[in-house]
């Protein structure tokens, strides 16, 4: 009989174990990395995958509600992740993320104050941002300062978690990054003193259909980098044209991509601006 009421209470505490790791962060309770990162144990997945939502994440690095694919030293950005359930209705979400740099997969960076919602976890000298409750919507945000210095790449990881809110971990589904989100170092300075790369630019029919055309008229002759990237700041494109300083036409193809919005970036190496394009 004291057996049978042994296993009662340790399977009890199980269960109250998986609820309260899922409200309250893998991190903070459990002391465990659950974004799938390299440093860490697995993902949330590895405990929450009974569910039927069917989830998807996505993570984003944004300056002023641009993503961006490069950062700037000491510059305060917004870190955005969504967990989106396919199907299904969750009542509760979750996630956490970290930032990793360098052959060690040092934590780099420091996120700010979190807010309501939201808490920073230190694990094995590695900060993270996770749910410090559940949250009726899968989408968090925190902000993040990019380090003093060119650390070379970072690399974004993050987990998230859609649950039903039955306590434990029945019911839920984990999901992690297939592939960290990562930033270069930007040598290129965004001061608002800085003059426009071109007098003028147009972009010749926004939304897109298939072609996107740009139009440079005036400003400095030289050598233009345009870099078309997908709103969570991923490469897709990029090519190099020679601007006389009077006027050029250039094409990029966009048939192939799905409707959304992109982001298109002109840098001439000194001075840089970004577009927000809408692909139809």
């Amino acid at each position: 009989m004291k057996l049978n009421v042994v296993y009662t209470l340790f399977a009890l505490f199980l269960i109250a174990a998986g609820s309260l790791s899922s409200s309250s962060g893998a991190g903070a309770v459990q002391g465990v990395d659950r974004t799938g990162s390299p440093v860490g144990s697995g993902s949330c997945a590895s405990c929450h995958n009974s569910g039927s939502f069917d989830p998807s994440i996505s993570l984003a690095v944004l300056d002023d509600g641009m993503a961006v694919s490069e950062y700037q030293p000491g510059k305060t950005y917004q870190l955005e992740v969504k967990v989106t359930a396919a199907s299904g209705s969750p009542s509760a979400y979750g996630f956490q993320a970290v930032a990793l740099s360098g052959v060690d997969n040092n934590g780099t960076g420091s996120f700010g104050t979190p807010p309501q919602g939201i808490q920073l976890t230190s694990i094995n000298g590695r900060e993270y941002a996770e749910q410090s409750q559940r949250a009726s919507e899968g989408t968090f945000v925190v902000d993040w300062t990019a380090p003093d210095s060119d650390v070379g790449e970072i690399r974004f990881y993050a987990g998230g978690n859609a649950a039903d809110g039955g306590g434990g971990t029945g019911g839920d589904n984990g999901v992690f990054l297939d592939a960290p989100l990562t930033l270069g170092f930007s040598t290129v300075s965004s001061s608002a003193a800085i003059s426009p790369i071109a007098t003028h630019y147009k972009i010749l029919g926004n939304p897109i259909q298939s072609q996107l055309r740009l139009l440079l008229e005036g400003g400095s002759a030289g050598d233009y980098q345009l870099d078309l990237l997908d709103y969570t700041g991923k490469l897709l494109q990029t090519q190099t044209i020679v601007f006389n300083g009077t006027q050029h036409n250039t094409e990029i193809p966009m048939s192939d991509l799905v409707p959304g919005f992109y982001l298109l970036q002109i840098s001439n190496g000194q001075q840089r601006h970004t577009e927000k394009i809408l692909k139809q």
